[in-house]
C-alpha cells in the first residue's frame, strides 16, 4: 500500500471531464446551431441520401495499415459527407465491421444526421456478455464528422469542450513478451509522455491473464511509482480472470482498466 500512497492519480483525475455537455449529446443539432449562432432550422439539409464504403489502396502503406483499408461514408442531401475508418479492427467474433454497409444502408438512408442519438443507440440483451456490435461506433463517428463539417467546427467544440489541450498517453501494441513493454515504457517516458497504456500480449489470438499480470508488475517497476499507467486487454477475460487482474492493477495503482 506504500506504493499507492506515493502515487495518487485517480481515474477521475486523469480522465477528467473535458467539458462535454450532456445536452449536446442529447440534441447535437441544437448544440451545433448554438455553436455558430444560428437557428437549428438554418443548418444545411442533413438528411442522409447515401451510405458508402471506399476501398483504399494500402499496398504502399505496409503492415501498419493492415485492417484499415476501408473508409465509411455517410452522404447528406446537402452534399456533406461524414467519414470514418472501417477496419476489421478486432479478432473477437462479434467485433467486426464486416457487413457494415449492408447494416448501415437501411438503418440510415432517409434519416437525418440530427437524429444521431437514436441512430447509434443499441442494446441487444443476447450480446450483453460479448459486447455490442461495433457497427454503431462507425456510424456515430461518421455522423459527428458530418455535423462538424456542416458548421465548420471540430466535433469536440460542438460538444461544448472548454479545453484546447488534453493529456496524451502512449499506447502499446500487443507485444509478445514482458521485456518489450519494459523497454517501451522507458522510451515513452524519455519522449515526454505523461502516461502509458498497455495492450497486453495476445498469444495466438488468445490471452494469458497470468502473463498479463506479470507484464503489469514489470511495467510498474520499470516506470516508477510516479508514472501514470493504464491497462487495456480489450475484453478477453472471463469474469474470474478479470477480477484477478483487476485486484493486481488496483494494488499497482493503474488508473484505468
Amino acid at each position: 500500500m506504500e506504493r499507492a500512497s506515493r502515487h495518487r492519480v485517480s481515474r477521475r483525475g486523469f480522465l477528467a471531464a473535458s467539458g462535454v455537455s450532456a445536452a449536446a449529446v442529447a440534441n447535437p443539432g441544437r448544440a451545433a446551431a448554438q455553436a455558430i449562432g444560428v437557428k437549428p432550422a438554418d443548418l444545411p439539409d442533413l438528411t442522409i441520401r447515401e451510405v458508402r464504403v471506399y476501398n483504399l489502396d494500402s499496398s504502399r502503406a505496409g503492415a501498419a495499415n493492415i485492417g484499415q483499408s476501408q473508409l465509411a461514408g455517410i452522404v447528406t442531401n446537402s452534399g456533406i459527407e461524414g467519414n470514418y475508418t472501417l477496419g476489421k479492427r478486432y479478432w473477437h467474433p462479434n467485433w467486426s465491421n464486416v457487413g457494415w454497409l449492408e447494416y448501415a444502408k437501411p438503418a440510415l438512408t432517409g434519416k437525418s444526421v440530427l437524429d444521431l442519438p437514436a441512430l447509434t443507440s443499441q442494446w441487444k440483451p443476447e450480446l450483453r456478455r460479448l459486447g455490442q456490435l461495433s457497427y454503431a461506433s462507425a456510424i456515430d463517428n461518421c455522423l459527428w464528422d458530418a455535423l462538424g463539417k456542416a458548421v465548420n467546427l471540430p466535433a469536440y467544440r460542438i460538444l461544448g469542450a472548454y479545453r484546447d489541450k488534453v493529456k496524451a498517453y502512449a499506447s502499446s501494441q500487443h507485444h509478445a513478451g514482458i521485456e518489450d513493454f519494459v523497454t517501451e515504457v522507458g522510451q515513452v517516458r524519455e519522449q515526454g509522455f505523461p502516461a502509458y497504456k498497455i495492450h497486453p500480449p495476445s498469444p495466438n489470438g488468445g490471452h494469458d491473464y497470468k502473463l498479463d499480470i506479470e507484464v503489469a508488475k514489470a511495467v510498474r517497476k520499470a516506470a516508477g511509482d510516479d508514472f501514470t499507467l493504464l491497462f487495456d486487454p480489450v475484453g478477453v477475460y472471463t469474469r474470474e480472470e478479470a477480477f484477478k487482474v483487476g485486484r493486481v492493477l488496483q494494488e499497482l495503482n493503474y488508473v484505468c482498466y
